[in-house]
């Protein structure tokens, strides 16, 4: 309790000496007096004088107990007023202290480095004496029980009741008292602190360094950090003070938080987007698709041992959401979730990317010491107890990473100008905006420019308290929206899981000590933990707050985990996080090293953090391979033996492609061939052109693929035609606004190349030059047409034609689509609609007077299902009123097949229906209809987890065919068996060009379910 005390005073007095370097002095004599008389130098009194001076607040020579009151740290400590009381009765005169009773009073605790610099005043009983006299206020040379308990009161009456006050001062007197007296002297006091440096401790060690003696301002802007950043700058100008911040003790609870609801998330992912549910469809065990693991040397087990990975990394999420077995829990999790991540490049994206991130963090830190199993039953030293700060600090600096970085990323062109998601504002969920802004508006100022802005700056938002508040609303709105208008999974729920980390790290302790009621939840004090650094003044105040014997004994056991000198595992963990940092920082622009992965966007994809930044569209994959044994040409289905399609956007992921297609195709009798790609795509609404050469060979040796070099043979992105797309938008919107079923495709193609193409026999195709010259071979026809910039021709459908740029630069040319069967269907579908909700409102009016006791969304329902019922008695050429001859324009079909047209129409009219019945829904039974759904949804995955892991191990302890046993006990398998013969075709694929939509689609989200291709 003494100890608690003497280092209260200590902390008083330092705060009373904070100078400036500001240069008022005093006389020179005086100056001179005070020197010889105190030991101080004259810069120091100048300090001191500046000090007194700054106090003085009216500028009349003397201090009252006001001025000393001002210093906030003596304002707000409980012993303030005491110590005012000391200075103003025994140092000053009639409540005031002139400069030279203040100097005298300071000079008992200046440093005496040598015993040459020791004088009257700053002796070790003089300072003793002083601290004496902070009890001794009647100056008898005794401290009796009444002015112990006096002094203890102010310390901790508030925290502990009377009664064990009491106790304390008694305990501590017989304690102390060597002489019987009931009282503790002078001698026995000072016996008392002999262990205690009273030179070291009570003395202005900061009275020569320059930077402590502050003035007011330069005293704000040091607390502002703190209250701010939460750090000093003197933490940052060591290593021994770096180290010990970076292990400052923090509550555990926000961190417990974060892990529970982190693996929640995690549980409802592994079975959805990880792909456990379907892991048999995956990695099946016969006529296994091409893998793009990231390392050659990986491959996946077979399907059953597979499933069990699956169900391991599960277990491992159930662990960290308990805390049970937790570092055990986080390191499967962690391996098991990067082995299938790595497994497959054609599943990744930055959200994965970032749960294996957190899983891994989730290793090292101590997110179990608050709610979980191990702190509840097996280790209960780590029950309650702090975290370093370091943990919270990787946390926070991760998804600031997140959001930061994608903000820098989104300052390229592409997304400030609008182009990247140039179809995302006709979304349903921007449908309060479109009262007052236009699409295109919606589109570029609400979806790029504020995305912009919303990412660079949301971090910092959130992380200071007075915009916290704001950038929760935001952040909240941002990924509620986000989760409606993307199919990514757990990924906006993560990030709002995430927003809490942000807030003070006791949050949850105060929510649930303030919402709880007392009988449900007992706040127990944070115990120490090993895992920390903490100060001897962290330690002592927390041995006088305990309440009960049971907790001043766990107290005591706690204060054994409590370092106070940092320890090998503190040095090193500083340095992981320190490495961890920079690695986080510099990998989103690693691509100068990465060169093999720089393909029209820098980087491997997912952890460069550009979410969105680009979208593509795949206009055209021809995969021909030449077997040489024969010289005969023959063309390969894309998806042959890989169903997802992001392989054709990376010139790695072709590599492994064309090897696996090798070793497929000698499956087939093909052992010497050349593989050759031509690729056809679009980034951010630029013309079609193509990625890589297509007269290279794939397999020859001097096509190479290096993760450090440049890939030659990946062709340019046209970046000097970017400026064509504001003039193809508007082509495309006056080709539209003529005829809404014409169709445009824009291609650029590179000087000595032609496109193959083949056009339906249902489009109407024209082609025109926009820039530079080509030639249109008519294959067919036996006919070349040159044309030149401006210039247009027909090209007949049904058939194929060549396009030849002769030009010394890109060509850059337009094919014009009119389907004319979509044209009829389009202005019969008008008729069918206008007709059916026609008799629809006629049949509403009708009904409502019948059955007024129906709410309207069951009498729209009971119309609907009353005028289709009266509709199914007649033909569609007698509702259309159309001749019976009538055939819809289409040179594939010789006859119409209007039971399916009639099929699509009504089919058509029922989503309309649908979506009429939902304006009239009360929000409350649509969000419980759409809820019930993600339940059932989420429901069967987890039910058909359970079989396959069941199934799984039945397979492996009685050596059973896994697959077999799928498909006789797991009923929701889809069964295509496929077949062992290979398709080839002797011309290309009719399929293998399609006019382009003018909507685009985002980036692939996690695995495509892949099913056996019949080949």
């Amino acid at each position: 309790m003494f100890a608690l005390a003497v280092s209260t005073h200590f902390r008083l007095i330092f705060t009373i000496d904070m100078g400036s370097n500001a240069s008022l002095v005093p006389q020179q004599e005086d100056l001179q007096t005070i020197c010889q008389q105190t030991g101080f130098t004259a810069k120091e009194v100048q300090r001191l004088y500046s000090r007194f001076k700054i106090l003085d607040k009216n500028n009349c020579e003397f201090l009252t107990r006001e001025n000393l009151l001002c210093i906030s740290e003596v304002n707000i400590n409980p012993l303030g007023k005491r110590l005012i009381d000391v200075i103003m009765e025994d140092y000053g005169e009639n409540n005031k202290i002139d400069f030279q009773q203040f100097i005298f009073l300071l000079a008992k605790f200046r440093r005496a480095k040598f015993k040459s610099s020791v004088t009257e005043f700053n002796t070790r009983n003089s300072k003793l004496r002083f601290l004496f006299d902070m009890y001794d206020r009647n100056h008898d040379m005794k401290i009796d029980r009444n002015e112990l308990l006096e002094v203890l009161k102010m310390m901790i009456g508030g925290n502990v009741h009377d009664d064990q006050i009491e106790m304390i001062a008694d305990h501590t007197i017989n304690e102390l008292d060597k002489d019987g007296d009931k009282s503790i002297t002078f001698e026995e006091f000072c016996k008392t602190l002999d262990r205690i440096d009273a030179d070291d401790k009570m003395s202005m060690k900061f009275l020569n360094k320059s930077s402590c003696f502050m003035g007011p301002k330069k005293q704000q802007e040091l607390s502002t950090m703190r209250r701010l950043f939460g750090v000093e700058m003197a933490d940052f100008q060591s290593w021994s003070s770096f180290v010990k911040l970076m292990n400052r003790p923090e509550d555990p609870s926000s961190l417990a938080a974060f892990r529970i609801l982190f693996g929640i998330l995690m549980m409802l992912d592994i079975p959805q987007e990880r792909g456990m549910s379907h892991a048999d469809l995956y990695y099946p065990n016969e006529d296994r698709e091409c893998q793009f693991p990231l390392f050659n040397f990986l491959e996946p087990f077979r399907a059953e041992y597979m499933v069990v990975i699956y169900f391991i990394m599960f277990l491992g999420a159930v662990g960290i959401t308990l805390g049970l077995f937790y570092r055990c829990s986080a390191i499967i999790f962690a391996i098991t979730y990067w082995y299938i991540f790595l497994l497959d490049k054609t599943s990744w994206n930055n959200h994965s990317y970032l749960y294996g991130l957190l899983g891994f963090q989730l290793i090292f830190f101590d997110a179990h010491h608050y709610w979980s199993i191990d702190g509840l039953l097996f280790r209960k030293k780590i029950r309650n107890s702090h975290v370093p700060l370091w943990n919270y600090t990787l946390l926070r600096y991760q998804i600031f990473l997140v959001y930061f970085i994608a903000g820098l990323k989104k300052t390229e062109w592409d997304w400030v100008a609008g182009y990247s998601m140039d179809s995302l504002g006709d979304h349903w969920v921007f449908s309060p905006f479109r009262t007052f802004m236009t699409i295109e508006q919606i589109t570029w100022l609400l979806v790029h420019v504020c995305g912009l802005l919303f990412d660079l700056f949301i971090g910092f938002a959130l992380f200071f308290d007075r915009s916290r508040p704001i950038a929760i609303v935001f952040c909240a709105a941002f990924h509620t929206m986000n989760s409606q208008m993307f199919n990514i999974g757990m990924f906006p729920y993560t990030m709002l899981a995430t927003i809490p980390v942000f807030f003070h790290n006791n949050w949850l302790r105060k929510f649930v000590n303030r919402v709880l009621p007392k009988f449900l939840y007992k706040e127990e004090p944070v115990q120490y933990s090993s895992s920390c650094l903490y100060s001897k003044e962290e330690i002592k105040p927390e041995e006088s707050k305990t309440t009960s014997l049971k907790s001043a004994i766990a107290n005591a056991t706690s204060v054994k985990h409590a370092p106070v000198k940092a320890t090998f595992r503190h040095k090193m963990l500083t340095i992981f996080a320190l490495l961890y940092l920079t690695e986080q920082a510099f990998l989103p622009y690693s691509h100068f090293i990465t060169k093999g992965y720089n393909n029209w966007t820098n980087g491997l994809y997912g952890y460069s953090w550009d979410m969105m930044v680009h979208s593509w569209h795949t206009q055209h994959v021809k995969i021909t391979f030449i077997d040489k044994s024969t010289d005969e040409v023959h063309y390969l289905k894309p998806t042959a033996w890989a169903s997802a399609k992001r392989w054709s956007s990376h010139a790695d992921m072709i590599v492994q492609y064309a090897q696996c297609i090798k070793g497929k195709l000698k499956e087939h009798n093909y052992d010497d061939v050349e593989i050759r790609f031509d690729i056809w795509r679009s980034m951010n609404g630029r013309f079609n052109q193509r990625q890589i050469d297509p007269r290279i060979d794939l397999l020859s040796a001097d096509v190479k693929w290096s993760t450090f070099e440049d890939t030659p043979w990946l062709q340019p992105l046209l970046t000097n035609l970017s400026d064509w797309r504001t003039r193809m938008q508007k082509i495309e919107n006056t080709l539209s606004s003529k005829d809404q079923n014409v169709l445009v495709t824009f291609v650029a193609d590179f000087p000595g190349l032609f496109l193959e193409n083949y056009i339906p026999p249902d489009l109407n195709t024209t082609i025109e030059v926009l820039e530079g010259q080509i030639i249109v071979e008519l294959i067919s026809l036996k006919k070349n047409i040159t044309l030149n910039v401006g210039e247009n021709t027909t090209v007949p459908n049904g058939d194929y034609h060549n396009v030849h740029t002769v030009s010394p630069t890109p060509s850059c040319y337009m094919y014009v689509y009119l389907n004319q069967s979509d044209a009829d269907i389009v202005q019969l579908w008008d008729r069918f609609y206008n007709l059916t909700d026609r008799l629809l409102n006629e049949t509403i009016v009708r009904n409502r007077p019948l059955h007024s006791d129906k709410e309207e969304a069951d009498l729209v329902r009971l119309s609907y299902e009353n005028v289709f019922e009266e509709l199914r008695h007649k033909t569609i050429h007698e509702l259309l009123e159309i001749p019976i001859d009538y055939k819809i324009h289409n040179k594939n079909e010789t006859s119409t097949n209007w039971t399916n047209i009639r099929l699509q129409f009504e089919t058509s009219m029922n989503r309309s229906i649908v979506k009429r019945l939902d304006s009239k829904v009360k929000v409350q039974e649509r969000t419980l209809r759409v809820f019930k759904a993600l339940m059932n949804r989420k429901k069967k995955q987890f039910l058909r987890c359970y079989h396959i892991v069941k199934v799984a191990f039945k397979s492996i302890i009685f050596r059973k065919d896994f697959m077999q046993l799928v498909d006789d006990e797991i009923n929701n398998v889809d069964d295509e068996s496929g077949s062992n013969t290979i398709v080839t075709e002797e011309s290309p694929p009719p399929s293998s060009s399609k006019p382009l939509s003018s909507k685009k689609t985002s980036s692939t989200n996690g695995k495509t379910k892949k099913k056996q291709i019949k080949k």
